[in-house]
């Protein structure tokens, strides 16, 4: 059955004109807690379930549940101590359901939480029978060149400049193997810039796409005015999946003691990619799994509007600049199978004098080179804390979920299914 819960109050325009509704059924609303959450996430198994670890803060507990499009199939609690700040799960190649709890590496089996290794990793990437992991690093610890940034103030007769010598961040993967993790592979190590964002999927030939923003620091404050010296930019990397000899030595590859730069790291250099009116902030990418296409949408320059592109082979194409107007912040990209994607955007809020702003959930499809007429699925209440607590993720078949947060921080979720003429 196909669910609309209501179109925008202020119909967005879109690039199609001739958009229809999406053809997606949607499920009711599914509360996944009555307590304040600090921070989730979210992983779907082969079956068509989703598995989500919760932080919340109060009471102060990190929860595990399984929910099916029936409801709620699985609770319980991981840990009552700690801190639950970072959070990510995926599952390796058998089966087994990992987390990333802050500094720790913990995996789920036969019902049983355990931490494995001390963590680095920022997030897990996850492929069809694989695992992956990508972490930060100073770049002055990968051999990386350094670089002159330059700061200053002042105003009218007076100012100060001044330069700092600084090293980039760098970004690492290692990948899972049947004997542990293999070798670093360092993302454009040899350049001077900083990798300060980055969205990484990964599709079923096992290759890892990432999209990621470089850059560079300075700025300088000249009265009114402030005056950015440094820039940023949009790349592309495309990480192949190879063998490789695994070095047993770094199998505790996130360990700091193991951080040491080593000859047997590789490099893998991105391109730069073209994005009509990219505004610097605000998105997200999501990859068909079969045909290793990818999806991004991000937010303009003007603010008040959304764009898409394809990337093929590492070059963007059909792009649709402003394919949705209006004021938006955050978009959430899945795959819906078929080369089609799901897509939910924070929209415009509902209360411009209130202190809580109340932020409108618009699902889109987007399929066949054309987006959907936007659904509006929920609120999201945009309190202190609650940024980051939105969640979109997808199985096989297209079958997603999306999580968010209510009044007072409690998570709710919905269920999208594509049609079956999909």
């Amino acid at each position: 059955m196909l669910v609309l819960l209501g179109c925008a109050s202020a119909p967005p325009k879109l690039v199609d004109t001739d958009s229809a509704p999406p053809q997606i059924d949607i499920s009711p609303e599914i509360e996944l807690s009555c307590m304040a959450a600090t921070g989730v996430s979210a992983v779907m198994d082969g079956n068509g379930n989703a598995h989500i670890l919760m932080a919340l803060s109060d009471p102060h507990e990190l929860q595990y549940l399984v929910i099916s499009p029936q409801g709620i199939v699985h609770k319980d609690i991981v840990r009552k101590t700690g801190s639950f700040d970072t959070l990510d799960v995926a599952f390796d190649r058998e089966g087994r359901l990992h987390a990333i709890v802050d500094a720790e590496h913990l995996v789920c089996e036969r019902g049983t939480w355990r931490t494995i290794q001390e963590n680095k990793c920022k997030i897990f990437v996850q492929g069809e029978k694989s695992l992956a992991c990508i972490f930060s690093i100073a770049g002055k610890e990968v051999g990386s060149p350094g670089r002159w940034d330059i700061y200053g103030f002042g105003g009218p007769g007076f100012g100060i400049i001044w330069p700092w010598y600084t090293y980039p961040k760098k970004f690492v993967l290692i990948r899972e193997t049947p004997t542990g993790w293999s070798d670093w592979t360092i993302l454009d190590r040899n350049t001077q810039l900083d990798l300060e964002t980055f969205k990484a999927v990964s599709d079923d030939q096992g290759t890892i796409h990432v999209v990621y923003q470089s850059g560079r620091g300075g700025a300088i404050a000249a009265g009114a005015a402030d005056i950015r010296t440094g820039y940023s930019n949009i790349g592309y990397a495309r990480l192949e999946k190879t063998p490789g000899e695994i070095n047993t030595d770094r199998m505790s590859a996130h360990d700091s003691s193991k951080r040491e730069p080593d000859p047997s790291s590789s490099e893998t250099q991105g391109r730069a990619i073209d994005l009509p009116g990219y505004g610097g902030r605000f998105y997200d990418v999501a990859v068909d799994r079969e045909s290793g296409v990818l999806l991004i949408a991000y937010r303009g320059f003007d603010n008040r509007s959304y764009h898409s592109c394809l990337i093929r082979e590492g070059r963007t194409t059909d792009c649709k600049p402003g394919f949705l107007s209006g004021l938006y912040f955050d978009a959430h990209l899945a795959s819906a199978g078929n080369q089609g994607f799901h897509a939910v955007l924070e929209g415009e809020t509902r209360n411009p004098w209130s202190w809580t702003a109340i932020l409108p959930l618009l699902y889109l499809e987007y399929r066949n080179g054309k987006w959907s007429l936007p659904v509006d699925v929920g609120d999201f209440y945009n309190e202190w804390g609650a940024w980051g607590l939105v969640r979109l993720v997808s199985d096989r078949s297209g079958r997603a979920i999306l999580i968010w947060p209510k009044e007072g921080k409690r998570l709710a979720a919905r269920w999208f299914e594509p049609s079956p003429q999909h």
